[in-house]
């Protein structure tokens, strides 16, 4: 994965290296003309010293992306679509979107269509995005503050360079057309490419009021490493993921954190990984003991509860091939907490099961066989694979319920409602 440490000397401290040998006077030549060696020689000294200077500005893509951590992080989400976008199973999923279109909403697919064409405005085609990452911190989040500040930053690696101007003129023509007043103004922050949103606070959109405004103003969208990152979150935290781009300052992931990545399958192409705050820990720690309590409580709660609290860290993650393997894994204290919470999954399961049966009518659906619970030492996992049958079983159900919500409202949009009235 990209999110890691960069090792080793900087390309600014090669090329100052090579830089000052090159610069020695060799008084030795007569008349001072440089060879032709010589003149190459610094000629690419130059090249790669203007070269190093453009990486410390704008950072490249290993820096940005390992900046993206942000301090005290507890949620991380990374997703490697290039390695997942050309699996079987995501394959077989776009041919069916497309089989389902004719099927779809006509106001959501108008609307996903309309954002298909702002995307690729800005330069966003389909299957263009490299790598998601994100990093939240729960622990670091101040309930008291007047305005929401967002300890998080998400980042997208695209394959095709983004240019600021192109998304401002494509995200400004998008709102015109729609006659909402809003802009994307182009600033930059140490040679970053910057974007934020102006606000006609005089001719707010209908849906957004002045504090929404002003919040969704401090949102800054950033391209460092030349434009094949884009960093996303509010101001303060943007800077801050720059400083730590430009300065190599790369936080390194908490104990819990690095306990629930030891639970992602080594193939994952996308995973969720969650180290649990103290703070959730006293409240768990606090509803265990109410549940314990002779009348009032529920004491069968009380042992899977306190398990919870116990949490070192949990992850979640897909692996692609032809088809999608989820697995929800934690990591407790101790081996006692871990088949607690295995036996509550697998009480949760049984009752799941039967309800998705019976929404199915009959429909199959491996993946109700494939769920699996297991416990090895501390850890429990609930395991489960996705195939194209299940999507199938799925978008056939989806299309029972629309017909049948259709038949009583009295017939599908359009049609002559029981009686011959028209229907609404």
């Amino acid at each position: 994965m990209p999110w890691r440490e960069p090792a080793g000397k900087s390309a600014a401290s090669a090329v100052g290296t090579a830089t000052r040998t090159h610069s020695q006077p060799d008084l030795e030549i007569p008349n001072m003309i440089p060879s032709l060696p010589r003149l190459v020689g610094s000629c690419l000294a130059a090249a790669l010293f203007c070269l190093a200077c453009d990486v410390r500005a704008a950072g490249d893509l290993k820096t940005a992306l390992a900046a993206v951590r942000v301090p005290g992080s507890d949620l991380e989400l990374v997703v490697n679509a290039a390695q997942s976008e050309n699996a079987p199973f995501n394959q077989q999923v776009k041919e069916m979107k497309k089989q389902f279109e004719g099927e779809m909403d006509a106001q959501a697919l108008a609307m996903g269509k309309e954002i298909e064409a702002v995307m690729k405005s800005i330069g966003i085609e389909e299957d263009s995005v490299n790598y998601v990452l994100a990093s939240f911190s729960i622990r670091s989040l101040d309930t008291q503050a007047a305005t929401p500040k967002i300890p998080g930053l998400l980042a997208i690696a695209v394959k095709t360079p983004l240019k600021a101007g192109a998304i401002a003129k494509g995200v400004t023509e998008y709102a015109a057309g729609k006659e909402v007043a809003i802009e994307l103004k182009e600033t930059s922050y140490k040679e970053v490419p910057v974007l934020s949103a102006v606000f006609d606070m005089e001719n707010l959109p209908e849906d957004i009021d002045e504090e929404a405004a002003t919040f969704l103003s401090d949102l800054n969208l950033a391209l460092p490493a030349d434009g094949s990152v884009v960093f996303i979150g509010q101001s303060a935290q943007v800077q801050a993921a720059i400083d730590r781009m430009l300065g190599g300052d790369f936080g390194a992931r908490s104990a819990g954190l690095l306990a629930a990545k030891a639970l992602v399958p080594e193939k994952a192409d996308s995973y969720l990984i969650f180290d649990m705050p103290d703070s959730f820990r006293q409240m768990l720690s606090m509803q265990a003991q109410m549940a314990a309590q002779n009348g009032g409580g529920n004491p069968m709660l009380a042992g899977p509860v306190q398990a919870l609290a116990g949490l070192k860290g949990a992850a979640f993650s897909s692996t692609t091939t032809d088809k999608a393997a989820m697995a929800l894994a934690g990591d407790f204290e101790a081996p006692e907490n871990a088949m607690q919470i295995k036996a509550m999954l697998d009480m949760g399961v049984g009752m799941v099961k039967m309800q998705i049966m019976n929404m199915l009518a009959g429909d199959p659906m491996p993946m109700l066989e494939s769920i699996k619970t297991s416990n090895e030492g501390t850890k429990a996992t609930l395991a489960f694979d996705v195939t194209i049958q299940d999507v199938q079983s799925f978008m056939a159900f989806a299309k029972r319920m629309k017909a049948q919500a259709a038949n009583a409202d009295g017939g599908a949009p359009g049609a002559g409602a029981p009686g011959g009235v028209p229907a609404p």
